[in-house]
């Protein structure tokens, strides 16, 4: 079990908006979701890279039909990256 303490608190991400000057930073956002590029101030990887996992889904479901897993995840990324946007307090 690991016993160790997060070094500081989550960010709310409810004021994503309120701290971004009014606009919701969907690029910033839909990039941390995918996960697939990385980014040197979040540390390392603990959390799930959302990209990877959504294609693998993808490639997984699709069997012998052609599909595009790619197409699969942006879908998925924007959706998360939209439910995101709806949560930003006025």
């Amino acid at each position: 079990m690991n016993t160790s303490r997060i070094p500081a608190a989550p960010a709310d991400i409810t004021t994503l908006s309120k701290r971004n000057g009014g606009t919701f930073p969907i690029n910033r956002v839909y990039e941390i979701i995918d996960g697939r590029q990385e980014i040197k101030a979040h540390g390392p990887r603990e959390m799930p890279i959302w990209g990877l996992d959504y294609q693998a889904r993808a490639i997984a479901d699709a069997g012998d039909v052609p599909y595009d897993a790619e197409t699969f995840v942006r879908g998925r990324n924007l959706a998360l990256t939209g439910y995101l946007c709806r949560l930003q307090v006025k």
